[in-house]
């Protein structure tokens, strides 16, 4: 269990990235040391695809590649709201089947609810706008470079706070191999940005 350990920065070798029992992922808090997840459960519905993603001490829950829940962090996000109207899906579903490419609104609204240093939940009011970006090769431990087309989400707040969220999706599978998305409280004391990268598919 050697790839759990948390205390220093843990990039595993292709040869023991190959001895996982399944998917993993390199997650990165900021400046923060580098940690390896691995996938502990994967649930398809129509439409997304929900992953819990473990550590020693930390679980991140995905949907869709969207950071939805999380446990064993500084400020843990406890909820995500409206996500059946979420479309970062869609536009995976873009890249996925170009033949039959849907058209992916551009707008979203939430609230985010996190918490805060005395243990009690902080709502955040957000709204969203997606727009792609530039294709790009990105490179994974054991795949190689696999061609991307970036999306960015700009996110505002109803008290004036603003960020980018920003995936890399893969061509043809859809797959989100890398993203970078903000993750904090409201007023930004503690927040930063979580990386996210495919380690082993």
């Amino acid at each position: 269990m050697f790839w759990l350990e948390q205390d220093k920065i843990n990039q595993l070798t292709p040869e023991q990235l190959k001895q996982l029992p399944g998917a993993a992922i390199y997650a990165q808090l900021g400046e923060q040391p580098i940690a390896t997840l691995v996938l502990a459960e994967q649930i398809n519905r129509t439409g997304r695809v929900e992953r819990r993603w473990l550590s020693a001490k930390e679980a991140l829950i995905t949907r869709n590649g969207r950071i939805t829940r999380s446990e064993g962090m500084p400020h843990n996000l406890m909820f995500v709201a409206n996500l059946n109207a979420d479309p970062l899906g869609c536009y995976q579903q873009q890249l996925r089947d170009s033949a039959a490419a849907p058209h992916c609104v551009r707008t979203w609204q939430s609230f985010l609810d996190y918490e805060n240093s005395n243990q009690r939940v902080e709502r955040i009011h957000i709204q969203s706008r997606f727009n792609w970006s530039v294709d790009q090769n990105i490179a994974t431990p054991l795949r190689g470079k696999r061609k991307t087309r970036e999306l960015v989400e700009d996110v505002h707040t109803q008290s004036g706070l603003t960020w980018q969220n920003r995936y890399w999706i893969e061509y043809h599978s859809g797959d989100i191999i890398q993203s970078k998305q903000h993750f904090g409280i409201g007023d930004h004391r503690d927040s930063g940005t979580l990386m996210l990268r495919e380690a082993r598919y």
